[in-house]
């Protein structure tokens, strides 16, 4: 809202897990171009199964757009502690946005970021969740 200040950096992890799928990939994109548009952070977007397949970063307030389409790379296991090493070392000041159905390896000690798990459909009961907060998404 008005008045109230951005984090510096945002970090966006997609699960790009074989669970994840294709059509549910497709609206997170559409999401995060909303998403973009509406906060004048720097905005990283992980991509991420078993390990960090890539990493997008959008300075703040460049005018650069997020892709239409992006191809997934990845496809394989799940495990979240690729993403939060990635942040730990890149963005240790990151708010950290999560989009995953939840099923995967989660680190044995929560990061120190503030951490919102957005979980898709067909997700982990939101109270196995081990950190942060939960958000359901469709």
């Amino acid at each position: 809202s008005l008045g109230v200040e951005a984090p510096g950096t945002i970090v966006f992890v997609i699960d790009t897990s074989g669970s994840m799928k294709s059509a549910t990939l497709s609206r997170l994109v559409a999401e995060l171009r909303a998403f973009r548009e509406t906060f004048a952070s720097r905005l990283v977007v992980l991509q991420a199964d078993a390990a960090v397949q890539e990493a997008l970063v959008f300075e703040a307030l460049d005018g650069t757009e997020v892709p239409a389409r992006m191809l997934m790379k990845g496809r394989g296991g799940t495990d979240f502690r690729p993403a939060f090493d990635w942040v730990r070392q890149h963005a240790p000041e990151a708010v950290v946005l999560y989009a995953t159905d939840g099923y995967g390896t989660f680190p044995k000690t929560p990061p120190a970021n503030a951490v919102l798990w957005l979980l898709t459909a067909g997700h982990l009961a939101p109270g196995k969740v081990p950190f942060g907060a939960v958000a359901e998404v469709e």
